[in-house]
């Protein structure tokens, strides 16, 4: 977790200090052990102009999930916070905040090309697998299988490198009974490297629907 807030073109994002203290009073400083991790990770830092300029001087609080496929759902090095203890944390925080909660999962999918050490061009063939590999996994998220789309990155070892698969299950683990709705996926080629580098991306939206929360 980042104890403090987040600053912006559009203003300083104020931390959301109701939560945060909530969250350390169940978890301690487990929590914040890692906190300058989020000093070289862009993950959160990137979603937070776009809060600030939709919805104003809101608080927010952001947090760093780390990958449950790898440690069994444990932190990397024994002194963090775990997947499920984290989840679980978090769910009864939110729970008992007086309000409403936007819930954002910043990530991004596959990472392929010489740039991230693979030693093949991205012809457009490639791009066409690349994009039914994401697409399998996306579904089976779409779909609520939150589970076997872990065990698939686990079996698989996440060989196009999807990026903060941690974040993304925690979102629908978080969020369970909403209904989602694909909006676009979409693959970036950076021409400045000669097509060296390519990373996917998709933006879904969670709709309230049986037990999702608010």
């Amino acid at each position: 977790m980042c104890p403090i807030g987040f600053e912006t073109t559009a203003g300083v994002a104020q931390v959301d200090g109701l939560l945060r203290d909530a969250m350390t009073d169940r978890l301690g400083d487990r929590l914040i052990r890692h906190r300058a991790d989020h000093a070289r990770e862009h993950s959160v830092e990137l979603q937070m102009p776009w809060i600030r300029h939709l919805l104003g001087p809101v608080p927010v609080l952001g947090f760093l999930v780390h990958d449950p496929t790898h440690c069994d759902g444990a932190s990397y090095d024994g002194e963090g916070v775990g997947f499920d203890e984290f989840l679980t944390a978090l769910r009864d925080c939110l729970e008992a905040q007086p309000a409403r909660t936007l819930v954002v999962c910043g990530a991004d999918l596959s990472h392929i090309g010489r740039a991230f050490g693979d030693d093949f061009d991205l012809e457009k063939s490639r791009l066409k697998q690349v994009a039914e590999h994401d697409q399998r996994h996306l579904d089976l998220l779409c779909t609520g299988q939150v589970d076997p789309f872990l065990a698939s990155i686990r079996k698989l070892e996440n060989p196009t490198r999807w990026c903060t698969v941690g974040g993304m299950a925690a979102l629908w683990k978080l969020l369970p009974g909403c209904a989602t709705t694909l909006l676009r996926y979409g693959q970036a080629v950076d021409s400045e490297t000669g097509g060296s580098c390519c990373v996917s991306s998709a933006a879904i939206a969670f709709h309230q629907s049986g037990e999702c929360s608010s």
